[in-house]
This record gives structure tokens, C-alpha cells and sequence, in this order.
């Protein structure tokens, strides 16, 4: 389930070298990274041909504005821009009208301050769009997508608080300092998530992956870099492997099971592999965090897998597994 509104993607990311990205310039890059004998595995990031916005997405923009910022002059403002008729738009083409529209925006929010989680949001919103148009515009690239990943983290046989404290022990070094703490007290004071880790305790074969994003102002540093040129691909590696610039964006827990040839296998699963020793991987648990202006703190998630059901639990998904004959490896 969702327990608040999920943030938006990063907008704009440099291309191979300053001042060559084309419109074509689709590109991804993983680098292997080793931070202090740690579990960090690599860092991959990519970029894709940037779009410019649409109708559509202003309006979503100027309803999330409003929803934010409920003054009566803003929202006076907010509908005077919208209204097609006005005169700001006379004249001009489609795709003008547009840029009229989110300039219009920009103006109005130029000096604007948050005070709350939903303000800042909405900035941050106005702001990516802007970025990505202004992109779309200069036929560059945007980054699609940066993350940095740990590699498996075995959790087998512990107690709920130790399994918490591997997970987080795992990207300690490559997450910025107290951003681990938090997400791991955010996590012990959720019930749902308590239940999930109360539920692992104890048990074989269970994993953990840990994802990391950019904070938003490593965001705007590469946006800033990509618009003007100056940003290269070595440049954008060393500022994703600063740990101070990353934040733990996505938890994933899972089971792993072998078994030899010729069986029937439990549904639904993830994934399996065929060969003398099939293996089968079946996701307890997805937890992706929100994260609001404080970007060390969570301010929500979302969650899926097995243990987001309410019916299924930990021993439920083992259980069917050794009735399928699989042994769960620890």
C-alpha cells in the first residue's frame, strides 16, 4: 500500500561530454565501487531523450500548487493562468502558449519559501518540470534514472533488531551520516514495518537488497551541470559515490530456495532459474521511502510483496516452499 504521495524522478542528467548530447543520446553506465571493504556493489545511472510538457502536466503541476499553497491571491493567480483566454497567451502557438504558462508559474513561486513537506514537493515538482522542459528545448538528455545498490545481505537465524541493524550496517559507509539511524528508527516505530521484521526473525534463506538514491540537491547540481555543459560522466560517478549526497531510496527482502530437476513449482514466484539446482526467489518485502525537505529523514513508503498482504507471513511462504521440496539455503 501507499502511505503518502510518492516523489517525483530526478529531471535532468549530463550526456557522454560537455556540450555533445543529442536528442538521440539514450545512455547507461554501471561502475563497480568498493567503500571501505563494505557490501556496496556499484553505482548505474542513465539517461534518456528529455520531454518537453505537456498541457496535460502543467495542469497537474498548477493543481499540486494549489493544493499547497491555498492563499487566496495564489490561487487567484493559479487560475488567471490557466484560463486559456488570457491575454499573456494571445497570439502565440501551441507550444508557446505552453512555455508562457510555465514561465507564468515560475514567476509567480520565484521568491515563494516552503513551510511544510506538501510546499516543498510542489516546488520540487514545478522545478523538475522546468528543468526538463528547458532540456527538451536544447535537445539534451535527462537522467532517467542513478541509483546505488548493495549486494545481498544474508539475514538468516537473527532477531528482528539485528536483522535491522545488518540491513542498515550494510550502506552505513555509503549512505549520508544519520540517514541509516533514521530509516532504521522510522522503521521500528511503523507497525507495519516492525511486523515485517518481527515476522523474519528466526528464519533461513532471507536476503536484503539496499537501494540509494541522490538527494535532491545532488539532483540540482547535475541539472545545473548537464544545462550548461559542464557536467562529464567521471564527474557525475564521483558525485554519485559521495556519501553525503545519497540517501536510502528502496529495502527489498526476499527468500531464496534450490531444488534439484523435475518439480512443481509454488505460485505466484518472482523469478526461477532452470538448471541441475533450480533456484527460486520469491520478494517478502518491497519497501521504497519518501522522502519530504528533510532529506535524511522518511516522512512515508510504500510497500508490496508477500508480507504486505495480510494473510501471509514469513513461516506461510516458507512453509509452501519445503512443501515444494526446496531447501532454503542460509
Amino acid at each position: 500500500g501507499t502511505h503518502t504521495a510518492p516523489t517525483g524522478t530526478p529531471a535532468s542528467a549530463p550526456g557522454p561530454t560537455p556540450a555533445s548530447q543529442t536528442a538521440a543520446n539514450n545512455l547507461g553506465v554501471a561502475v563497480n565501487f568498493s567503500v571501505e571493504n563494505r557490501t556496496v556493489k556499484r553505482v548505474k545511472f542513465r539517461y534518456n531523450v528529455a520531454k518537453p510538457i505537456t498541457t496535460e502536466g502543467l495542469g497537474k503541476l498548477s493543481k499540486s500548487l494549489g493544493e499547497a499553497f491555498k492563499d487566496s491571491t495564489t490561487k487567484a493567480k493559479l487560475a488567471e493562468l490557466a484560463d486559456p483566454l488570457n491575454a499573456r497567451y494571445a497570439g502565440k502557438k501551441p507550444d508557446e502558449v505552453i512555455q508562457a504558462h510555465l514561465d507564468g508559474l515560475e514567476e509567480l513561486f520565484a521568491d515563494t519559501q516552503w513551510q511544510n513537506d506538501k510546499q516543498y514537493k510542489a516546488l520540487r515538482g514545478l522545478k523538475r518540470g522546468a528543468v526538463e522542459h528547458r532540456a527538451s528545448v536544447n535537445k539534451h538528455s535527462v537522467m532517467d534514472n542513478a541509483r546505488f545498490e548493495t549486494s545481498k545481505t544474508n539475514l538468516s537465524g537473527l532477531s528482528s533488531e539485528s536483522i535491522l541493524t545488518k540491513i542498515m550496517g550494510s550502506v552505513r559507509e555509503a549512505s549520508a551520516p544519520g540517514n541509516a539511524a533514521r530509516v532504521a528508527e522510522f522503521m521500528r516505530q511503523d507497525p507495519k514495518l516492525r511486523a515485517m521484521l518481527k515476522d523474519m526473525e528466526g528464519s533461513i534463506g532471507t536476503l536484503a537488497r539496499v537501494r540509494l538514491e541522490p538527494k535532491d540537491s545532488l539532483v540540482d547540481k547535475i541539472d545545473e551541470g548537464s544545462l550548461d555543459g559542464t557536467m562529464t560522466q567521471s564527474d557525475l560517478s564521483a558525485l554519485l559515490g559521495d556519501r553525503n549526497q545519497m540517501r536510502i531510496k528502496r529495502l527489498v527482502v526476499f527468500h531464496t530456495a534450490t531444488q534439484a530437476e523435475n518439480f512443481t513449482s509454488p505460485t505466484p514466484l518472482v523469478s526461477y532459474n532452470s538448471g541441475a539446482n533450480m533456484s527460486v526467489t520469491k520478494t517478502l518485502g518491497r519497501v521504497n521511502f519518501i522522502y519530504g525537505a528533510d532529506q535524511d529523514k522518511p516522512i512515508g513508503y510504500t510497500f508490496d510483496g508477500e508480507l504486505s498482504r495480510p494473510s501471509a507471513s514469513l513461516k506461510e511462504a516458507a512453509s509452501k516452499l519445503k512443501q515444494e521440496g526446496f531447501e532454503l539455503k542460509s
